[in-house]
């Protein structure tokens, strides 16, 4: 319907036009024309203006401008009539549940918003349609074919915002990530030492390795010409293990062995200390901070394929490169399932409030399953708004009661109030639904580092036991036919 005043100028007297002026205010109410207002050709002596009102049924509304009188507001007070309202879309806009007697319930803030409206403006609101299978954008259509006269399922607005009311709220568009699982129990004895603090403990044994053997050569001690590089006490000592001193080493020397026995102290107590927070509180697999970090991962973006093309609107850019991430479901009801129901196996894209709703219900977790990184945005500050008929009579109401329910607060508190009545519908549990860790045995597989490790070790100690028998077998064989040659070659020279 169309807001904006429309001023019909009629050239003929008012008299005996009565008939003809009903015909005109009904031909604009056929055609959405509601905000008419009509002036005869004897205005100037009457001084009046005649108007329709549809509330609460079709009559002609004449007004004295003489009398000091204005053109009444028929949109303040709209004495009852019908408002109709297609209720649908997510949690926690619109909360459907039963009462004890089994009567149907529609709560969330959205709900209460129109409620709020209908209060206020003397709305009677028409329950036309309520499906829960189907999302705030197929909703848009209802509006659109005249259907109903508003969606009570907020939807992002096109671009110009055509059909659509004042932004309810503004909202981030962002994903809901799982926790990243704990690396493998066997990765453990491998995080505890940074390449770098590896690197430097092992020069610093060989240092000391370096240090003992020549503070030996220069006491005139026996030396190893090994020991230089990686001298057999000095990795002992570090290692935490005994090992033997050199009887009546000189001053320097026993300060050298004390060097070694303190690097052994801090290392094994350090990678001790250090194992067993690890072991009791794994460590996560490295975070996903940015869509590039996800197109690597072997997590998907589970997502409606509308909210997808919603997407590809704003920027198909993004759509293009990062197309892998997604996992596209039809069925809203589904994706409401496996979203609503935490299910870890995916990501998924929410808004601001359905964030804030996850985080609360996460409160109560041993841990929690989702966090909700800002850097993975895929936009901010993205208006939502009710898909209502572009020149509806209620726009003004609507818009005005928005601006209100934002300055009042009564917006911020109906959010809050939604969670708690979430949990009286029982949409949400108060139970812990993070995965219960008990006490873990260490298996076979916690040590396989250490097998491969021990495995490789005797391999390489097996090749070279096989390699010395058989150096002394060659040698063996050589030196007697040394001797055999050189026998011979005596017999041959005394003959």
């Amino acid at each position: 319907m169309i807001l904006t005043k429309v001023i019909i100028l009629l050239s003929y007297p008012y008299q005996n036009s009565e008939h003809l002026l009903e015909r005109i205010f009904k031909f604009c109410l056929k055609n959405n024309v509601n905000n008419v207002f009509a002036l005869f050709q004897d205005f100037s002596i009457t001084k009046t203006i005649f108007s329709f009102n549809l509330m609460p049924h079709f009559q002609i509304i004449t007004t004295q401008i003489g009398k000091g009188q204005t053109v009444p507001d028929q949109r303040k007070n709209f004495q009852g009539y019908p408002l109709r309202v297609a209720y649908g879309g997510s949690e926690p806009k619109i909360i459907f549940s039963k009462n004890q007697n089994g009567e149907k319930l529609i709560n969330g803030y959205v709900a209460h918003f129109l409620e709020a409206l209908a209060q206020k403006h003397n709305i009677t609101l028409l329950r036309t349609i309520i499906d829960t299978r189907h999302s705030s954008n197929e909703l848009v259509d209802l509006v659109l074919n005249g259907t109903v006269d508003i969606s009570a399922a907020p939807a992002y607005p096109d671009i110009p915002p055509d059909g659509y009311s004042y932004p309810l709220e503004y909202t981030d568009w962002c994903l809901m990530l799982p926790i990243e699982p704990s690396i493998p129990r066997y990765d453990i004895f491998l995080v505890v030492f940074r390449l770098e603090t590896l690197l430097l403990t092992v020069g610093f044994i060989v240092l000391l390795s370096l240090i003992l053997e020549t503070s030996k050569l220069q006491a005139g001690r026996k030396t190893d010409l090994q020991g230089f590089l990686l001298n057999d006490n000095c990795l002992r000592g570090a290692l935490g293990q005994s090992f033997s001193e050199m009887r009546n080493a000189p001053l320097k020397i026993k300060f050298i062995y004390l060097q070694i026995c303190l690097l052994g102290i801090i290392l094994t107590t350090s990678y001790n200390s250090y194992l067993q927070t690890y072991v009791t509180s794994p460590p996560t697999i490295a975070k996903i901070r940015s869509f590039d970090d996800l197109l690597e991962s072997n997590i998907k973006v589970f997502c409606l394929e509308e909210e997808f093309q919603e997407l590809h609107k704003i920027d198909h850019r993004f759509r293009d490169k990062y197309f892998k991430i997604f996992s596209f479901e039809k069925d809203f009801a589904r994706y409401v399932i496996f979203r609503d129901t935490l299910n870890t196996n995916f990501a998924y894209m929410v808004n601001r409030v359905k964030s804030i709703t996850i985080q609360e219900q996460q409160k109560i977790f041993t841990k929690p399953l989702f966090r909700h990184p800002s850097e993975l945005c895929f936009f901010d500050f993205i208006p939502i708004s009710f898909p209502i008929q572009e020149d509806s009579i209620f726009r003004d109401a609507i818009d005005f009661l928005i601006l209100q329910v934002h300055s009042s607060g009564l917006l911020q508190f109906w959010h809050k109030k939604s969670f708690n009545e979430l949990i009286d519908s029982g949409r949400i549990k108060l139970e812990d639904l993070a995965t219960k860790v008990d006490f873990l045995p260490m298996k076979v597989d916690d040590l396989r580092l250490i097998w491969i490790g021990l495995g490789g070790g005797l391999f390489v100690s097996s090749l070279c036991f096989l390699g010395e028998i058989l150096i002394d077998k060659w040698k063996d064989v050589m030196g007697r036919r040394v001797k055999k040659v050189s026998k011979d070659c005596v017999l041959k020279l005394c003959q």
